[in-house]
């Protein structure tokens, strides 16, 4: 994965692999979408998105470790449809909340 920006950010699609220190910025849509897949994703920074900072799907069973996530429209992270994610030493600044969009309680820091 590489440093982006523009419409639509960059995403993980079934199957797995290893992204470090990359920067996702100034994306319209989502920044980082992550499906049917289980990657690893290390000291990278997503920022600006229009919507979703990160959005986990579709049985997908990432880890997110010392990553940042700010600057977003809606959700930071978001972890939907039988995924589940390992979340270790991220920051989610700037962010209506983190969690899942339709759980709005879910609010804390990773």
């Amino acid at each position: 994965m590489q440093n982006c920006w523009g419409a639509t950010g960059n995403s993980f699609d079934n199957g797995e692999g290893t992204a470090s220190g990359c920067e996702i910025t100034e994306i319209v849509e989502d920044g980082l979408l992550i499906r049917f897949a289980d990657p690893e994703i290390r000291n990278g920074t997503i920022a600006d998105c229009g919507y979703r900072g990160v959005h986990i799907y579709d049985y997908s069973r990432p880890m997110l470790e010392n990553c940042s996530v700010e600057r977003v429209g809606d959700v930071g992270i978001d972890v939907a449809q039988q995924s589940s994610a390992t979340i270790r030493q991220c920051r989610v600044r700037e962010a209506p909340w983190w969690g899942h969009q339709r759980r709005p309680r879910l609010r804390g820091r990773a």
